[in-house]
């Protein structure tokens, strides 16, 4: 289209193909539009701007004044090198991952429709069997306490504590010193494992059933000289008795 000139004072028609003058521009021939024209400053403008340079932190730090005399009276004198900008900084990539392809296990079965139907059951039918189960165990069993009429009850002791003041005892059987528990049957002192020997022989089990279990002292209290009374207690009365009730209530479920 080709472009159609105007003279000053025409009217421009709405749509038409001549150049419009506009602000900032072109600016009107009058005071107003001269004041009003684009001139260069030489403050203002890309660059012109330093204050970052003034206001940064690394500013101060570079204009404190030093002394190259040292320390003195814990004070930092001497001049220090100046921080350095560092640029380096790593990029987006250190740390991405690296992608890996994890290859897909064997799927599992549904439901667990692989699994046997029916449970295998043990053809070993031996246990439980005779002697499993004790049949003939007396119900209802009590520890036996000594009565007394206007006293408190006392319990039976099951195992007899004897004090034979830091002497160990021996056995009439084996003539070795007794560990532990014993038995005795008057002046017969019998070990564990030779009463365990009388107890499977047949013709000596009436015998067995006369002795008494004794305990040693030691656990009680210690003498420090063999012969003499004891001078240390290792037990108060409280954990005796506590001791006997232990000792009565498992004897009606093991045996010696």
């Amino acid at each position: 289209m080709e472009e159609v000139g105007f003279k000053a004072g025409e009217e421009v028609a709405f749509g038409s193909g001549v150049e419009r003058l506009m602000f900032p521009v072109h600016t009107s021939p009058t005071r107003l539009g001269i004041e009003q024209g684009l001139r260069g400053e030489p403050h203002r403008g890309p660059g012109c701007y330093t204050g970052d340079l003034l206001s940064e932190f690394l500013k101060p730090l570079d204009s404190v004044p030093r002394s190259r005399r040292g320390w003195y009276f814990g004070a930092q004198l001497t001049g220090q090198p100046s921080l350095v900008r560092n640029n380096a900084v790593p990029g987006s990539p250190d740390y991405q991952t690296v992608p890996v392809c994890h290859g897909g296990g064997q799927n599992k079965a549904a439901f667990n429709c692989v699994n046997p139907r029916w449970t295998e059951r043990d053809e070993d039918f031996r246990d439980p069997g005779p002697g499993t189960y004790e049949h003939s165990v007396t119900q209802g069993r009590q520890v036996e306490m000594d009565e007394a009429f206007g006293y408190s009850r006392k319990i039976r002791n099951s195992v007899v504590m004897k004090c034979t003041n830091g002497i160990p005892e021996e056995c009439s059987h084996c003539k070795q010193e007794t560990v532990g528990d014993y038995f005795q049957r008057g002046k017969k002192i019998l070990c564990s494992k030779c009463h365990q020997d009388q107890r499977t022989n047949t013709t000596s089990s009436k015998k067995e059933a006369k002795y008494e279990k004794v305990g040693d002292c030691t656990g009680v209290h210690h003498h420090k000289f063999p012969g003499k009374d004891p001078k240390i207690m290792l037990k108060s009365e409280s954990e005796l008795k506590k001791k006997s009730r232990k000792e009565a209530y498992f004897r009606l479920y093991f045996s010696d």
